[in-house]
């Protein structure tokens, strides 16, 4: 089994994401899918919040997070499902999105974490 690790990029130009990432608790599942049709990286893995996907150890449920953070940030309307946050890293895109299409796997499952820095990356396995 390949670990595979990225910053997740892009967060300020999809609002609500960053006030979404900015909730997330390490271990909340996320959702990473290839998009080889981007006009500026075809090695673009898009990450997604899908409720679907979402529970953690703790079994949060995903619709009720977003409903909630809604609420607390004073969004206008709550976004459709799934939610699309961000990008892998472009370095990091251009190896993962090669490995999952030698795998022919268009999504899957990835884990939010954060840097020691503190800032957001998805890891994955394959």
């Amino acid at each position: 089994m390949l670990r595979f690790e990225g910053s997740l990029v892009g967060m300020r130009f999809r609002p609500p994401a960053l006030d979404i990432v900015n909730s997330l608790k390490i271990g909340d599942k996320l959702l990473a899918r290839r998009e080889p049709d981007n006009p500026h990286d075809p090695n673009a893995i898009q990450i997604l919040l899908d409720p679907a996907n979402f529970n953690t150890v703790e079994d949060r449920n995903g619709e009720q997070f977003i409903e909630d953070l809604a609420k607390e940030c004073g969004w206008e309307s709550t976004p459709e499902f799934p939610i699309h946050l961000g990008y892998i890293n472009r370095e990091a895109a251009e190896v993962i999105s090669g490995q999952l299409a030698e795998q022919d796997i268009t999504e899957i499952e990835c884990v939010h974490r954060l840097s020691f820095g503190g800032k957001p990356v998805v890891e994955l396995f394959l």
